[in-house]
């Protein structure tokens, strides 16, 4: 019996500021709202979630053709089901070269 049906509402922000033509800064925000229901017998294996997220990341571009950017990021879902809550701590760094 999987998923029958599910509902998402998102509600999000970003801003990203450029202190200058090599360099950005940017944060966002978001909220999300998952609604999942699954067959009408079972109802207790509805669930649903309220996932909170946060990030900040900067952006260096030296040259027109190379962009590296670093990021964290933080995410916590509560759930009505104990083993699907979660906190995460993710951060990245990348390089990009354009041609």
């Amino acid at each position: 019996a999987g998923v029958s049906s599910s509902l998402q509402t998102r509600l999000a922000g970003e801003y990203t500021h450029d202190y200058s033509n090599v360099l950005a800064f940017g944060a966002l925000l978001s909220y999300t709202d998952s609604n999942y229901q699954t067959n009408r017998i079972i109802a207790l294996l509805d669930r649903e979630d309220d996932t909170y997220e946060a990030g900040l990341n900067a952006n260096y571009s030296p040259r027109q053709d190379i962009d590296i950017r670093a990021g964290y990021n933080f995410s916590s879902r509560d759930s009505n089901q104990a083993l699907a809550d979660y906190d995460a701590h993710i951060i990245g760094l990348s390089f990009a070269i354009k041609y």
